[in-house]
């Protein structure tokens, strides 16, 4: 049937997504800052904390919904 994919298509898909994401991964902070989108609309978690993205973040949850708006 034409309306599936082969498992081990599945598995290259797989693959290649996972490889082309570690091929972004250094590019998609700066990538997302050349857009110079302000932080109180992006509201991205990834760039809470004032670490670059860099290293554990603790509590993130807590901070991202504080910067949305949300008190807990």
């Amino acid at each position: 049937n034409d309306e599936y994919i082969a498992p081990s298509k599945a598995k290259a898909i797989s693959r290649l997504v996972v490889s082309l994401c570690s091929e972004l991964r250094g590019v998609a902070l700066p990538l997302v800052d050349a857009f110079a989108i302000p932080d109180h609309i992006l509201r991205a978690p990834i760039g809470l904390g004032g670490n670059g993205g860099a290293g554990p973040q603790p509590d993130i949850y807590r901070e991202y919904l504080h910067a949305a708006g949300f008190e807990v």
